[in-house]
């Protein structure tokens, strides 16, 4: 007989500035494979929800761009790329592993910035990695975050970035019937 049994578990990881240039596991599959009496043979991860809140106050404002009646819509799209990429900005680098963090694969990148006219910012991490419902990890796999300094210095005490969001852990047990 097989039983699947899940667990919804909260996410909340804060990034302290000490450590944002190395790569910080926020998520791993650690699926407990101990079960409850049965023989476990699939353990796996569904990250359902994954934003960042980030308050990035040592960076000069990021100015809403200057548009104009008369620019095209590539004109447009060019103004709001430059502010996102050509601003004061950090880097949050995204990365998933095969192996639980052993090797890092970069999944994609997004620049963090000091709205101007907006204390925070509150960013959809899923995007970086699916656009399916879910993130699905196998029993191997494992999420990491790295805040990279991009020629604007490193991320300071004064800024703060909080990760979080939820996952389900799903195991599947055999049990035998006798």
């Amino acid at each position: 007989m097989l039983q699947t049994y899940n667990k919804v578990r909260t996410l909340a990881v804060t990034i302290p500035s000490s450590s944002a240039s190395q790569i910080t596991k926020i998520i791993s599959n650690t699926t407990n494979t101990s079960g409850n009496g049965g023989l476990i043979v699939s353990a796996n991860l569904f990250v359902k929800n994954l934003k960042a809140f980030t308050q990035i106050k040592s960076l000069a404002s990021a100015n809403i761009p200057d548009i104009q009646l008369e620019d095209s819509e590539i004109q447009k799209l060019y103004k709001v790329l430059d502010i996102e990429w050509k601003s004061p900005r950090y880097h949050l680098n995204a990365y998933i592993s095969a192996n639980n963090g052993e090797t890092w694969h970069m999944a994609g990148a997004l620049s963090l910035l000091n709205p101007s006219g907006y204390p925070y910012r509150i960013y959809n991490l899923m995007d970086l990695f699916t656009d399916n419902l879910a993130i699905e990890l196998g029993e191997n796999g494992a999420i990491g975050i790295q805040i990279a300094d991009v020629g604007y210095g490193n991320l300071q005490a004064s800024d703060l970035i909080t990760i979080h969001g939820s996952y389900i852990e799903e195991y599947v047990e055999v049990w035998n019937d006798m």
